[in-house]
């Protein structure tokens, strides 16, 4: 027969484990109007040149590194679309999401969300990724 204090650890994770659950904030999101880019344009590639660490509404942190390769696949009135080249680029609040970048000018100046179709913004000085 259990006792009552042999069930208070259990009680404690169960507790623990909602607490932390509830605790991350989600990407937040906006609808982004994206234009893929047709046949016949050329597919852009560029370099990132600098690292940038973003801080998204989440409370998460998000590093684009230096030397990440990108390519143009689309725009939206935000700015220019890229896909980060050879990996899954993703951005983290209470789930998970593939963003592409989306440049302005060559400054970061948010995510796109390809999977909800969406924008995403975050909080930051510095965000110059390239030379325009």
């Amino acid at each position: 027969m259990k006792t009552r204090s042999s069930l208070l650890p259990a009680r404690a994770v169960a507790l623990m484990g909602l607490l932390l659950s509830a605790c991350a904030a989600d990407v937040a999101r906006q609808p982004g109007t994206f234009t893929p880019l047709a046949a016949t344009e050329t597919v852009e590639s560029r370099t990132v040149q600098r690292e940038v660490s973003v801080t998204l509404n989440s409370g998460y942190t998000r590093l684009v590194q230096r030397g990440m390769r990108c390519e143009l696949v689309g725009k939206m009135p935000q700015g220019k679309v890229y896909r980060v080249a050879n990996t899954v680029f993703t951005v983290e609040g209470a789930h998970i999401h593939e963003a592409y970048l989306v440049v302005n000018k060559g400054k970061l100046v948010g995510f796109y969300l390809p999977v909800e179709r969406a924008f995403s913004t975050f909080v930051s000085n510095d965000t110059q990724l390239w030379e325009e």
